[in-house]
């Protein structure tokens, strides 16, 4: 079925050796089988993978962590570190993360859904539908609009330093 096969013994154990329960402790709890994967030591996670999670609130040791545990596998990385999951070497056996904590990187992810939607929203409309649509302009209205564009720029870099 293509688990670890690490994974697969554990979760049999855990499960006296019920395929079914050990299925759905691999599909639906893997964080319950704490067994470190030898092949996560020799994934390489790219830096444009570490960017998108540590983007999204994350930090870059726990983002690194979940993305070699993963194979690089963003959406399954995400599901894992919103539902307040942390590799074992960052966390520690007496610590786990509290609803609460779920809760908030929930939100927060919510929230930046939520305005990467709105950026977008805001700018289809300005989008070109015809490959010669920019060709109304004079080169003039072009420069006159690169300059603004390049005022707006200046002022967002200003506002977030």
């Amino acid at each position: 079925m293509g688990y670890p096969e690490n994974s697969s013994v554990e979760a049999l154990k855990q499960a006296n050796n019920d395929i079914n329960l050990a299925l759905q402790v691999i599909q639906e709890q893997p964080h319950l089988l704490e067994i470190p994967d030898s092949q996560d030591e020799d994934y390489q996670v790219s830096d444009e993978l570490l960017a998108e999670i540590t983007s999204m609130g994350f930090d870059t040791p726990t983002a690194m962590a979940a993305l070699k545990h993963h194979h690089g596998n963003v959406q399954k990385c995400l599901d894992d570190l919103l539902a307040g999951w942390l590799p074992p070497a960052v966390a520690s056996p007496s610590e786990s993360a509290s609803e609460s904590d779920v809760e908030e990187r929930s939100a927060s992810a919510d929230r930046r859904r939520d305005e990467d939607r709105e950026a977008v929203a805001s700018l289809v409309p300005d989008l070109q539908h015809d490959e010669d649509d920019y060709l109304h302009l004079t080169l003039d209205e072009e420069m006159a609009a690169i300059r603004e564009y390049r005022v707006l720029i200046d002022s967002a870099l200003g506002q977030v330093s």
